[in-house]
């Protein structure tokens, strides 16, 4: 780039001039200052002078015309405060030291793979067009607190790509109006965005799809007002939406194949289904309370389960997986019953699959459906084995009160074995009829309507208890 030369400089610019070599900050006091003065500094800067380190520190400037350091290798740090320019900032390609534009007015960002050796600051800017920092290589951290990206109908910030040596910082009121994308970034200290507003109606707000961070913080009034797409991220510890506020308002959160260390899924508010399908997270915290009201649990799958709070029984965990919006899927109540087995609650497993055979139920064609009510008060799908004891007092209870009054008499009145109505009551309910008294002794009237139930009876209960236990050993 020629140089410029000092006579045709104004007086803020020879003042930035003059600062350049001693890194000093040069304050314009509001007036004009050319992008071309600022990058032929940057591009051809003299050499130290003394001990110090040449750096533009320009402040409270009006940036006319074009900063344009495309492909440049830029040695200097740049730092702007509290200055407006006229157009977006060229850095596409560019290598650069730190880089700051604190409190600034941009009408737009283009730094596309560019490589900043140190920070990139935008604290407090307002930034009204597209900010692009896809494929852009940043060692130290992003900082990006408080700021404002305004592109309402468009991409406010597209950072597809990023990698981050530090942290991408976005607590103290970030807020973006328009689609913010981060797809594939890779950032070694984490994305703490901790208060921040996405706002992008109708559409994606927040897309982390593919993301590789050490923790996530989407908490502390967290808000999106549209999609939230976190699929296929790999967190290696905490995703944290507590307190958070997520309006899809059809999709507010769609995680598939998420992978984390952690996930704390307490909002404050959801507004939309909250998609887990196919996620695994090595420990979900939550509480019943903050449960979002849709979810798609098919596929998702933890190691632990704790409660932010009181435990969390079994039955709530049941109603847990009936929020499930998609129509039966059995792996979500496999999972949950798995779960309970390895910490040695097999009671509660038989809980959640029982649980499972009744969701499982309302799938079925009508004539199926009175079927499986029947096997279910019977001995409860085989997982309450026990009922089947229950009937079978009840009934013998019923046919001994029965038969002791009105006794059924002899087939052969000359030989016949001794009458005991407990014993023919245990006769007709087992199905093979093993003492006997069955074949000897005839019922009549009213009673024979009694002896043909509990013979009906003892042939569904044995049936039911069969199939019921086959079944259940079938799932085990």
């Amino acid at each position: 780039m020629a140089a410029v030369r000092t006579g045709d400089l104004t007086a803020a610019e020879q003042g930035l001039t003059a600062a350049f070599p001693a890194g000093a900050w040069a304050d314009a006091g509001g007036a004009e200052v050319s992008g071309h003065v600022v990058a032929g500094l940057l591009t051809a800067p003299p050499g130290r002078r003394d001990a110090t380190v040449p750096a533009v520190r320009l402040r409270d400037a009006v940036v006319t015309g074009l900063l344009d350091l495309s492909y440049a290798e830029v040695a200097a740090p740049v730092h702007f405060d509290r200055c407006r320019f006229e157009q977006p900032p060229q850095l596409t390609g560019a290598t650069t030291r730190t880089l700051e534009f604190i409190a600034c007015e941009l009408p737009g960002l283009d730094a596309r793979l560019t490589e900043v050796r140190g920070d990139l600051r935008l604290s407090r800017s307002v930034v009204t067009g597209r900010a692009s920092l896809e494929n852009a290589h940043i060692s130290g951290t992003v900082h990006l607190s408080a700021v404002a990206f305004l592109n309402p109908g468009d991409r406010a910030l597209s950072a597809g790509g990023m990698v981050v040596g530090g942290g991408v910082f976005g607590r103290g009121g970030l807020r973006t109006d328009g689609e913010t994308r981060l797809i594939g970034a890779r950032v070694d200290g984490g994305i703490l965005l901790e208060g921040a507003r996405f706002s992008n109606p109708g559409g994606v707000a927040l897309c982390l799809d593919d993301v590789a961070t050490n923790r996530l913080a989407c908490s502390a009034g967290f808000s999106t007002d549209g999609q939230l797409l976190l699929r296929g991220a790999q967190i290696s510890g905490e995703v944290s939406f507590y307190d958070a506020r997520l309006h899809g308002p059809d999709r507010a959160l769609r995680a598939r194949g998420l992978q984390a260390g952690e996930l704390i899924l307490m909002p404050a508010e959801v507004h939309g289904l909250v998609d887990l399908s196919r996620a695994h997270v090595g420990a979900l915290r939550d509480a019943p309370e903050r449960w979002p009201t849709s979810m798609r649990l098919d596929g998702f799958s933890y190691d632990h389960l704790l409660p932010m709070g009181d435990a969390i029984g079994v039955r709530a965990r049941c109603q847990w997986l009936a929020r499930d919006a998609q129509s039966y899927r059995p792996q979500p109540f496999e999972q949950l019953a798995a779960y309970y087995r390895r910490l040695g609650h097999d009671d509660d497993a038989r809980r959640v699959l029982l649980a499972k055979e009744r969701h499982r139920r309302a799938t079925l064609h009508p004539l199926r459906r009175v079927g499986g009510y029947l096997l279910d008060a019977l001995v409860g799908y085989g997982y309450r084995s026990w009922l089947a004891g229950v009937w079978l007092a009840v009934l013998m209870a019923v046919g001994t009160a029965v038969f002791a009054a009105w006794p059924p008499g002899p087939v052969d009145p000359e030989h016949h074995p001794h009458f005991a109505a407990l014993v023919y009551t245990v006769d007709l309910l087992i199905p093979i009829g093993a003492f006997g008294l069955r074949s000897a002794y005839d019922p009549a009237g009213a009673t024979q309507w009694v002896a043909d139930g509990l013979v009906a009876a003892g042939w569904i209960l044995a049936t039911a208890l069969v199939a019921g236990v086959s079944r259940s050993l079938g799932r085990d």
